[in-house]
């Protein structure tokens, strides 16, 4: 069909959910992904189970396109963009999940800050889960991947923290995104610990993904499914390859040749638990409660 975009995945979702409503009431599953803590994964694991994503996102995060005019927070300018929910008023974002119901959208995700959880948690269609993989795992895992990616110039795990301007490679990141602090010359303290902390508590289900993730499918009544986070892209991997040449990104193949995953020295981890402290604690927190939950 000319001029004409088709997404058959997107489509046949539609469907299925639209099958389903009679059945049972909308449900609008609101994802806070924190980067490389295991989102990627949560969000193969929506698609696995049915429910239907915005038709134009990036990994789960929504999209303006041609097909959402009558989105909340739509012009012109915006189009093609990624809908910055982490800005939208009250009123907007109440508007935002009456969109997603009437479009049958059942799955939205947020990673580069967060929403109102109070006007999202009184609202009784939504329900929040995020996902928290431990701090120093997850500095690891964002290091190799921005190496073997080609994104970065530091070949060394000590010098990665604060070596660009991204609120991911701040100390204690967990704690900046759930205390909206993503200025680097505010250390994180005490008082936005326990702002972090309460808004972590917000969370319907709060996923640990050294824990695994059949907590979640059972709590959202997804059919289990042996899943595993993101493993580590192969040199044989022929879609990993074309997408770094594709991008001038050759560098990430010679990083991959050159610097193999090795164990961390005993200075850079007592270093990492001291800058990180807060986010160690507030994961400590988050195992406590599921323990609690049982």
């Amino acid at each position: 069909m000319d001029g004409v975009s088709f997404d058959l995945e997107h489509w046949l979702n539609y469907i299925s959910q639209t099958l389903s409503m009679s059945h049972h009431p909308y449900r609008l599953i609101w994802f806070q992904h924190f980067h490389k803590a295991g989102g990627t994964s949560v969000i193969r694991l929506a698609k696995i189970n049915g429910e239907n994503l915005f038709p134009r996102h990036n990994n789960g995060l929504p999209k303006y396109s041609e097909q959402t005019l009558d989105c909340p927070g739509y012009t012109r300018q915006e189009s093609q963009k990624r809908i910055r929910l982490e800005k939208f008023s009250d009123m907007d974002l109440t508007a935002f999940v009456d969109y997603c119901e009437r479009c049958h959208v059942t799955f939205v995700a947020t990673e580069w800050g967060l929403p109102n959880l109070d006007i999202l948690k009184q609202d009784q269609r939504v329900v929040l889960i995020t996902c928290l993989r431990h701090p120093l795992s997850r500095f690891v895992s964002n290091f190799y991947f921005n190496l073997y990616e080609g994104v970065t110039r530091v070949t060394e795990i000590e010098k990665f923290e604060n070596s660009r301007n991204k609120l991911f490679l701040m100390p204690n990141y967990y704690c900046r995104i759930l205390a909206r602090n993503s200025d680097r010359a505010i250390a994180a303290n005490s008082s936005q610990f326990l702002q972090a902390q309460a808004e972590l508590e917000k969370f319907d289900h709060c996923l640990i993904l050294e824990q695994g993730f059949q907590p979640l499918q059972a709590a959202l009544g997804w059919t289990h499914v042996t899943m595993r986070a993101n493993t580590r892209p192969s040199l044989f991997n022929l879609r990993y390859v074309y997408r770094l040449l594709k991008h001038g990104r050759l560098n990430g193949l010679v990083h991959q040749l050159i610097y193999r995953k090795k164990p961390l020295s005993s200075s850079f981890i007592e270093r990492f638990h001291d800058r990180n402290r807060w986010d160690l604690r507030l994961y400590d927190s988050a195992l406590n409660r599921n323990a609690l939950k049982g």
